[in-house]
């Protein structure tokens, strides 16, 4: 078997040291939600696996591929770095078969794999840890598809989506 052709396959009991950046695994089928427009979520023992909606691969095409002004002010372009794809593999060599397989799904990851480096560097919040994988998944037994997504330790607590999404949460910041 080559290199490219290495899918890597995990059973029960993972945990987050099973997983490497940039590698492909198979996964057991799981059962995704989708909580928010940009990404569907299943969890797999101690882990949660994040898979990108279409919407958030058409924001990642339009913003970082192809650099148009995002019509929300609160969404930034992309910066140099996540544009250059050399930069990237050179910061995060163990993407680079991943890449040579996968453009997009790898530059997607790389650029995920930064911005999660930055704010876990920023060091005021307590961040899970991650991998960015690619993930093989069986539809039908005949056909199977390949997505990028992000492995993390799952968090005890409330999720940060639930304290910006809860009616409660909104009703309180827009009465004070």
């Amino acid at each position: 078997m080559s290199p490219k052709d290495t899918v890597n396959s995990i059973e029960r009991l993972a945990n987050i040291s099973s997983f490497t950046d940039g590698a492909t695994y198979l996964l057991p089928r799981l059962r995704f939600e989708t909580p928010n427009i940009f990404s569907s979520v299943a969890f797999f023992d101690s882990l949660v696996v994040k898979i990108p909606t279409g919407a958030l691969l058409e924001d990642f095409a339009r913003l970082v591929k192809r650099g148009v002004h995002p019509t929300n002010p609160t969404v930034r372009l992309a910066d140099a770095e996540e544009k250059d794809v050399d930069t990237l593999i050179g910061r995060f060599p163990e993407f680079r078969t991943a890449y040579r397989q996968h453009a997009d799904h790898a530059h997607l990851l790389m650029v995920h794999r930064r911005q999660y480096e930055r704010i876990k560097g920023a060091g005021s919040l307590q961040i899970p840890q991650s991998r960015f994988i690619l993930v093989r998944q069986s539809r039908f037994w005949f056909l199977r598809t390949l997505c990028p997504a992000i492995v993390q330790e799952r968090v005890r607590g409330t999720p940060l989506l639930e304290i910006y999404t809860s009616a409660k949460f909104c009703y309180h910041v827009l009465t004070e």
